[in-house]
């Protein structure tokens, strides 16, 4: 099959996903929850001088049941905020790109959360930047890290263990009632954690400021001067950031269903990644829409534990027996997964059944067929 006729193919299909990508839109802006990360992806046939680039970002927005891919030639705060409503009101978790916290300046309904992952990542990088000189100060701060998560993760499962007890109560008062000893555990490491990098970080900054009038003689006393204060130095920038970053990364002790990290958001893109290195991304603007739609919506299925060609194979034969037409608007929302009924929804969670093969009654080609092979068997023989 040549390629024109697989395009020419799946550019016919691509209207039948737009409606279906709409309200996926519309039922992640009004999560209140969500996960958000970008990656690059390419994107050709477009020309250069519009858009100055091939490298567009692919964006996703992950709340609990609906999944959002957004291709955009920009990873410029106009993208999120082309998707959120300004009267948006909710949790976003990301990493520290500087857009995010452009949104929520922009919007004051946006509570921002900030990545524990990725401070462990700015440790181990000033350990590597520096051939391991700095190791163990940087292994301490990893145990630290190591700890805090050990303690969530005790909070969790003691939540989880007790989620049918009191249900009345709210999730940050069941925690008062069934897991105080493990939120004050918690509460017990952040403010060591917390102690630990200001005294640090008083301590980096006094030294640079008394060293700075101090001079040495000899080229071998300079170099290890210089080594010395770069080391002081690549320290106290990971400890700023954890100071200007701390009221994000510790909202997890007030609301128990925050995470410590956006590992979630970024595996996500984690498809996006190894498609563009398998099938290099989109070849042109509808290939772009398709691939926002299609992610989006094998997403949001499998979130909501939804089989994807068992949905794909009844939604497809619907459009089939409306002569190709998208649905109206109104049909479509029964096939979302919020609004389906119970029966429904198993029947969807299950993989396709495929008919049986059908045993065929030999004709007489067939015969003379199976004939012939044998007697060239025979020959062979």
């Amino acid at each position: 099959m040549s390629a024109g006729v697989l395009n020419g193919g799946l550019r016919r299909l691509q209207p039948l996903f737009e409606p279906i990508y709409e309200l996926i839109v519309e039922r992640n802006q009004l999560a209140g929850f969500w996960h958000a990360d970008e990656t690059g992806w390419p994107v050709y046939g477009e020309p250069r001088e519009k858009h100055d680039r091939e490298r567009w970002q692919l964006w996703v927005f992950r709340a609990k049941d609906a999944v959002v891919y957004v291709i955009r030639p920009s990873r410029a705060t106009e993208v999120p905020m082309d998707h959120f409503p300004d009267d948006v009101i909710g949790v976003l978790v990301v990493d520290r790109y500087s857009a995010y916290k452009k949104l929520a300046n922009e919007y004051e309904g946006i509570i921002m959360v900030f990545c524990w992952a990725h401070v462990r990542r700015d440790f181990l990088g000033a350990s590597k930047k520096y051939d391991r000189e700095l190791e163990p100060w940087v292994l301490s701060w990893i145990g630290e890290i190591g700890e805090l998560y050990r303690r969530y993760e005790s909070r969790e499962k003691k939540l989880e263990e007790s989620s049918e007890e009191y249900p009345g109560l709210c999730l940050e008062a069941k925690v008062e009632v069934v897991a105080s000893e493990e939120q004050r555990s918690l509460q017990e490491q952040v403010e060591k954690m917390k102690k630990r990098w200001e005294e640090e970080l008083a301590e980096l900054e006094n030294e640079q400021v008394s060293s700075a009038s101090k001079r040495v003689k000899g080229a071998k006393a300079k170099r290890n001067r210089y080594r010395e204060l770069a080391h002081r130095e690549e320290k106290a920038k990971v400890l700023r950031s954890l100071r200007r970053h701390w009221c994000g990364l510790t909202l997890f002790l007030d609301f128990p269903d925050i995470p410590l990290d956006n590992n979630a958001g970024e595996r996500s893109l984690r498809g996006g990644a190894v498609g563009r290195k398998n099938y290099y991304g989109s070849g042109a603007q509808w290939s772009v829409q398709l691939t926002e739609y299609l992610f989006s919506l094998f997403a949001t299925l499998e979130a909501c534990g939804i089989n994807v060609r068992t949905w794909l194979s009844h939604y497809l034969d619907h459009c089939a027996r409306l002569g190709g037409k998208v649905p109206d608007k109104e049909d479509i929302k029964e096939w979302m997964p919020w609004n389906m009924t119970e029966a429904k929804h198993q029947e969807m969670s299950h993989p396709l059944a495929m008919p049986p093969p059908t045993r065929e009654t030999p004709t007489i080609e067939m015969k003379r067929a199976a004939n012939g092979a044998d007697a060239i068997l025979a020959d062979m023989s």
